[in-house]
């Protein structure tokens, strides 16, 4: 397990760029997306990042 989590914290990370990079997007540029919905996404987004890399400190910390 120790071997995927460098994978999982990228992954975790790019999710958490990608939602910033979204949520300045639908800040300032004329999205055909609605804002409620974006903001929906990139706080999910943001949720799995930091869901993911809690839950792999804690089996980091323990084993």
């Amino acid at each position: 397990m120790v071997k995927f989590m460098p994978v999982f914290m990228i992954i975790a990370a790019l999710s958490l760029i990608a939602g910033m990079i979204l949520r300045v997007a639908g800040r300032y540029a004329a999205l055909d997306i609605t804002p409620n919905a974006l903001l929906r996404f990139t706080d999910t987004m943001l949720f799995f990042a930091i869901a993911i890399g809690l839950y792999f400190m804690s089996r980091q910390k323990t084993s």
